[in-house]
């Protein structure tokens, strides 16, 4: 679309398509303002301004407005060039682009990402309470599996006991096998058995031992 404005902001030139989007004619444009045109004036106020602006200049000027046409409202890029003769400028053309399609096209793009972003956020807290639950599964396993550790030990520890007794040739061997099995499978540093004595003091003697003694049964 085209239109040409003098000083006095009255239309010298409108292209009819320009004229047929805002519902008017084109020959009914020329020698108006857009004020007896009944135009917008929020709108069209500070595009007056901006006008006057290249007047003054003699520099082109480029902006965007959203403005309500036959169409609905849709919306404009625009540049405003001066027209100089004799180095005088005396009037100024609007060369005015629909950029409806490429404004709604970006607006789509950011409520895509907008919502890839919040899905991504989504998955990321999803992930989150996946993998702590992961980890409080896995140490829920881990004691179990240590408990069962634990038990498997103490029973093969029974059962060599058990096997010790019927080999024992005397009770100094079975002592003494005992003692080795609970350091060797109970995983204990030292292991001693001893007997109450029937003195004032209840002394106890050591029977046997194994393990890392050093002293301690002196």
């Amino acid at each position: 679309h085209y239109y040409v404005y003098d000083r006095r902001m009255r239309f010298r030139f409108a292209s009819r398509s320009g004229a047929n989007s805002l519902g008017l004619r084109a020959g009914g444009m020329i020698g108006k303002t857009w004020r007896q045109l009944d135009m917008p004036a929020e709108l069209l106020e500070p595009f007056e301004r901006q006008v006057m602006e290249v007047f003054q200049s003699k520099t082109p000027l480029e902006d965007q407005i959203t403005y309500p046409t036959v169409e609905g409202e849709r919306h404009f890029e625009y540049t405003l060039s001066p027209i100089e003769e004799s180095g005088k400028v005396d009037l100024v053309m609007a060369t005015v682009r629909d950029i409806t399609e490429h404004k709604e096209a970006e607006l789509r793009l950011r409520q895509s990402r907008d919502e890839l972003e919040e899905k991504v956020v989504r998955q990321k807290e999803g992930l989150s309470s996946a993998l702590a639950a992961v980890q409080r599964e896995g140490s829920a396993r881990q004691s179990t599996l240590s408990r069962l550790v634990e038990a498997n030990r103490q029973l093969r520890m029974v059962g060599d006991l058990n096997h010790q007794l019927t080999r024992a040739v005397d009770e100094g061997q079975l002592l003494k096998g005992a003692c080795r099995l609970l350091v060797e499978l109970g995983g204990y540093r030292m292991a001693w058995i001893g007997q109450v004595l029937r003195d004032d003091e209840r002394t106890i003697k050591p029977l046997a031992w194994d393990g890392f003694e050093h002293g301690f049964l002196e």
